[in-house]
């Protein structure tokens, strides 16, 4: 398993109160459904299709909003002149009005509501067959979603006061579904579903309904991905590099040749990886003292060819560990054989490459 990992030192947060407040008006809302005798079992994967090749869980979305409101950062911010500023802006004020009427709706402070809208989870996905996206999210209950609706849809009939509503109304098989700026939505169950696109709507919809296998849970690429995910993390990323490869896309990227000596240098032994690994998987980690992220692709020595350089002989390369300095923001420590990179520079770049590193050796 190739893996890289970069870790940065948390030395400044964006306003955990904005953060969290806007994330609330970026999730709108949605309709009541039947509902399924299994709706708590049923996992996200279990209702993206098959064809999805772009896969991102927040699992815990009220742990990650505890740690942004109690961050230990958070009351040095708090007393910055530059934020104190902005929190007596008149935009701001605006800002805590829509608060306050949020939390009215939800009938709760708005991190609780928050914590209730995503208890179960927040979900992505890019499917490659109607090349549109879905967001779920589960939420604590249907009466949640609910609240959510009324809160959100008020807040857009308000500020289009004098226009034509923005808001239309439809139905899928017994369900009712919103439409707001080519934006679709619905509730199944306890499930909050928002695709910008019809066909992969209603494939969810169907999915959830009539079940099946044709799930992203039953793709043998997802189902080995999942088997590394880490236990413990704040947001976890799958992508089908396989198909993504087979369709054609970055055709370039996969020829074998670089002009690009930097990038050759940087991201070689990579490029070589991808040509021949079935999928690649991501995993971030935030806590109140760092934040980590951790990439992982399948691979094997067969894979290396000419850069060997990239990954040491027997894949045995390994950077030293960095040196750890007081406040430093951004550390990286990275493994390459130079001198193996230059004598296969033949090999491994194109001929005009080749021209600019003779020129480069010859003065």
């Amino acid at each position: 398993m190739l893996a890289s990992n970069l870790t940065l030192e948390l030395r400044a947060m964006s306003n955990s109160t904005r953060i969290a407040c806007n994330v609330a008006l970026a999730i709108s809302i949605f309709a009541l459904s039947t509902k399924s005798a299994n709706a708590q079992q049923i996992t996200a994967a279990q209702l993206f299709p098959k064809s999805t090749v772009l896969y991102t869980e927040i699992a815990d979305p009220p742990k990650l909003i505890e740690l942004l409101l109690n961050h230990p950062l958070r009351s040095k911010i708090e007393q910055v002149p530059a934020f104190r500023k902005v929190i007596k802006s008149p935009d701001f004020l605006k800002f805590q009005l829509g608060v306050g009427l949020f939390e009215g709706h939800m009938g709760m402070p708005w991190n609780q509501s928050l914590a209730a809208i995503g208890a179960g989870g927040v979900y992505f996905a890019f499917d490659a067959q109607s090349q549109g996206a879905a967001m779920l999210v589960k939420a604590k209950d249907l009466d949640t979603l609910i609240n959510l609706r009324k809160a959100v849809f008020q807040a857009i009939q308000v500020a289009s006061q004098g226009k034509p509503d923005p808001i239309k109304k439809g139905e899928y098989r017994g369900l009712t579904a919103y439409e707001i700026n080519n934006v679709k939505m619905t509730a199944l169950d306890s499930w909050l579903l928002i695709t910008n696109k019809n066909d992969l709507g209603k494939r969810i919809v169907d999915q959830h309904l009539d079940g099946g296998n044709e799930t992203l849970a039953k793709h043998e690429n997802f189902i080995a991905a999942a088997a590394t995910k880490p236990e413990s993390f704040t947001a976890w990323s799958y992508t089908d590099i396989a198909t993504i490869r087979d369709t054609g896309a970055m055709k370039d990227l996969y020829s074998g040749r670089t002009d690009n000596i930097v990038a050759e240098m940087l991201l070689g032994g990579l490029v070589s990886n991808l040509k021949n690994t079935r999928y690649s998987t991501a995993a971030l980690s935030v806590d109140a003292t760092q934040l980590q992220l951790s990439v992982r692709t399948p691979h094997t020595a067969e894979w290396i060819g000419d850069r060997e350089y990239f990954f040491g002989s027997s894949n045995s390369g390994q950077a030293q560990e960095p040196i750890v300095l007081l406040d430093s923001i951004l550390t990286l420590s990275t493994y390459r054989d130079l001198s193996q990179m230059w004598l296969h520079a033949g090999d491994l770049m194109t001929d005009k490459a080749n021209d600019e590193l003779a020129q480069a050796d010859s003065q």
